[in-house]
């Protein structure tokens, strides 16, 4: 005998348009990334100064898994060159402008971080050093809270789970 598949919609009066329903919302929530109700503007202001504006998005576990790679320091492996790196520190500041820099809309990103009028003016190559340069620490924390990320519990409970 096959075993029935449990849909949650068992007890459903109408299946096929409850069914319908529930597609429709699991390929909505799927488009996260890409809706426009998730996106959140971002004002930096200081001294009750507007000095510039950009759009941020949620971001999802491979992004954010790119993030902490770009912060990691890797060191050789001691096992000899012939093995891979291993993984070292994650830089905490660099990890954190990593997930702004790829929050950020690409046409923001494009406009602000990839600016190379004020990457040459800094002396700059890397869009994720933009980040870190034009914000400040307590700036990129409001982003990160912005995007749901809080980045000081999850770096503690890493290097707890490392020591």
């Amino acid at each position: 005998m096959a075993k029935e598949l449990r849909t949650g919609l068992e007890g459903s009066a109408d299946k096929v348009s409850d069914e319908y329903d529930l597609v429709k919302a699991l390929i909505h929530a799927g488009h996260y990334r890409d809706d426009e109700d998730y996106h959140t503007v971002v004002n930096i202001k200081r001294r009750n100064k507007h000095l510039f504006s950009f759009t941020v998005r949620l971001l999802g576990d491979d992004e954010i898994f790119e993030a902490r790679l770009a912060a990691t320091k890797f060191i050789p492996n001691p096992a000899g060159k012939e093995y891979p790196n291993i993984r070292g520190d994650v830089n905490d500041a660099r990890y954190t402008s990593a997930l702004v820099y790829m929050a950020t809309l690409e046409e923001d990103q494009r406009k602000i971080w990839d600016n190379e009028a004020v990457k040459n003016e800094f002396g700059i190559i890397d869009p994720i050093d933009m980040v870190d340069q034009l914000l400040l620490p307590y700036e990129k924390k409001a982003v990160l809270r912005v995007i749901g990320q809080n980045d000081d519990n999850e770096l503690k409970k890493e290097d707890a789970v490392k020591n």
